[in-house]
């Protein structure tokens, strides 16, 4: 990691523990429609598979452990996550789960260490999301989710086409620097550092590492409409089996 990345990585860390205890409040109330429909959806799928032990890569609070908990599986839990602050709220919300400070570019597990290896809402927070899926790939055992952002389709139908247009050839990124002046990183107090992010962009990735890979449209009611899945849905998941 480079100095400037450290610098941002610092930033982000600080953001969280100095928000912790008004985190879920502050970011939608505490709910996440779009991901617990991506857990709900991938969940039998990862149950048929045999899948006991699971890690989430940026816990935060605990939400997603806390489903997986509710689900009255015998699952080992487990977490990791930079901000301590946010690890003491996950402790008290999901007991029984594994949790540990740590970034997810370097996770401190063996390979295959868990079953499945899952992600809610982080990607979109990191500068480099291929180390970070890199090192989920090689800790788990049978598959991976992500459910992130789909920055493709939001806005108005046009804006969308035209940054769909630009991520195929290339210039997306090239964009976002010119239209924020070149800075990389947006900030706000509900979402803290966060960059301009499609979960499609590392698809091909996931797919060069994956035997099958699975996405799971996470629509809401109330998304603005477009001609392909990239254009329509602002959410998306994907469930990528190793």
């Amino acid at each position: 990691m480079g100095q400037a990345q450290a610098v941002q990585a610092n930033a982000v860390i600080d953001h969280y523990d100095r928000t912790a205890s008004e985190y879920d409040t502050l970011h939608r109330g505490g709910k996440d429609p779009e991901h617990e429909m991506a857990l709900a959806a991938a969940w039998p799928l990862l149950r048929a598979a045999g899948v006991r032990s699971i890690l989430d890569v940026g816990c935060g609070t605990g939400r997603s452990l806390e489903w997986f908990a509710a689900t009255g599986e015998p699952l080992a839990l487990a977490g990791i996550d930079p901000s301590a602050g946010m690890l003491d709220l996950a402790r008290a919300r999901v007991p029984g789960a594994r949790l540990e400070v740590a970034p997810g570019e370097a996770l401190p597990f063996a390979d295959g260490s868990f079953d499945a290896v899952i992600t809610t809402g982080v990607l979109h927070h990191v500068p480099d999301t291929g180390v970070v899926l890199k090192e989920m790939l090689r800790v788990a055992r049978k598959a991976i989710l992500i459910s992130d952002h789909n920055e493709l389709a939001m806005g108005s139908l046009r804006s969308r086409r035209l940054r769909g247009a630009l991520s195929a050839l290339g210039l997306l990124p090239l964009y976002h620097r010119v239209r924020q002046k070149g800075r990389k990183a947006r900030y706000n107090k509900e979402d803290g550092w966060h960059y301009p992010y499609s979960l499609l962009d590392d698809y091909g990735l996931i797919a060069d590492h994956s035997r099958q890979v699975m996405i799971l449209p996470t629509r809401v009611r109330g998304q603005p409409q477009g001609d392909t899945l990239a254009l329509r849905q602002s959410h998306l998941a994907i469930l990528a089996w190793k």
